[in-house]
This record gives structure tokens, C-alpha cells and sequence, in this order.
């Protein structure tokens, strides 16, 4: 796993070359091609998005800049499931589970997903997004037990308070936390 001990230290390009590596590992361990990381200004309550046409992961530039890597590291890992997603979606024959996928497949056809404009609570029910924040909340205590990472309480307390994830905006071609 790629240790994002220095992060305080680094700059924007170092923090977004951290993430591309933290990519690079995680597309292979899920057989898919690796999606590029970017920074992008975004409202304060959006973290990221994936754009599936762009195979691209956004992460709100406000959470690169962030002393701490979580928001950006748990947006991503967020970001990166739903790469995923798409990717067992699109080949659900060959999924891992093929009736996850299928279900998938149609939660992300654009007549069945729900973005946040239209509805907050069904968007953050969906199953694709409750598979999405389950992953990566999943996959930030495994980082933080692999590196003896402590985030700062105020963090924890800040995402617990905002329900593991806050809502999002997004468009046609993007899938937000």
C-alpha cells in the first residue's frame, strides 16, 4: 500500500501523483484499467466524481489541500468503487457476481439513477452508492490499520457527523458521493 505519511508535505501535483499510484494498485487488484485522479474545484459538500466516458476520478480540490489525506483518500476509494461498478457492470457475464452487477447495470442506466438534484435520500439509497460508501469506509480502515494512520478526531467527528459521506451534485456522465 502507498503511504501517504508525508502528505502535509506535499504539494498538489505530489498529493494527486500519490493517488494515481494509490489507482494504479487498486485497478489491478480489481481487473479493470486504471482511471486518471484529478483535482477540481467542486462545492464544499461534493467529493468527488467518476466520469465512466472519461474513465476519470475527480476529487474537490478543497480535500487536496486538506493538512490530512482522508477526505481525499475516502473520496477516492468512493470514486474508485464506482469505476468498478461500471466496470462489472458492463461485463456482467464475466463478474465477480453476476447478479450484483445486473443489479448494478440498472441502477446505472441514466433513466434509473437517481442524482442528488433530484433526490437527496433516494440518491444516497441507491445501491450503488451504498455499496460505494461501504467500500470505501471499508477500505480506510484497512489503510489506516496498514500505515498506524490516526486521523485527527475532529475529522472522524466530521464525517461521522455528515453520514459516513455528504451528498453531491453530478451530471450525466458522473457518479457522485
Amino acid at each position: 500500500m502507498i503511504s501517504l505519511g508525508d502528505w502535509a508535505n506535499m504539494n498538489e501535483n505530489e498529493r494527486i501523483s500519490a493517488l494515481n499510484e494509490v489507482e494504479l494498485l487498486e485497478a489491478n487488484n480489481q481487473n479493470r484499467e486504471p482511471a486518471e485522479i484529478i483535482s477540481q474545484d467542486m462545492p464544499s459538500y461534493k467529493g468527488g466524481s467518476y466520469d465512466y466516458n472519461t474513465n476519470t476520478i475527480k476529487i474537490n480540490s478543497d480535500f487536496i489541500s486538506n493538512e490530512e489525506p482522508y477526505d481525499a483518500l475516502k473520496s477516492y476509494y468512493h470514486e474508485s468503487r464506482h469505476a468498478y461498478q461500471h466496470e462489472q457492470a458492463n461485463n456482467p457475464s464475466e463478474a465477480n457476481d453476476p447478479e450484483l452487477a445486473q443489479e448494478w447495470k440498472e441502477n446505472l442506466k441514466p433513466e434509473n439513477y437517481i442524482t442528488p438534484d433530484q433526490n437527496p435520500d433516494k440518491h444516497y439509497d441507491q445501491p450503488v452508492e451504498v455499496d460505494a460508501r461501504n467500500y470505501a469506509t471499508s477500505r480506510m480502515y484497512e489503510y489506516n490499520d496498514s500505515q498506524g494512520v490516526s486521523f485527527s478526531a475532529q475529522t472522524r467527528m466530521t464525517n461521522a457527523e455528515q453520514g459516513s459521506d455528504p451528498p453531491a451534485v453530478s451530471n450525466d456522465n458522473s457518479i457522485s458521493q
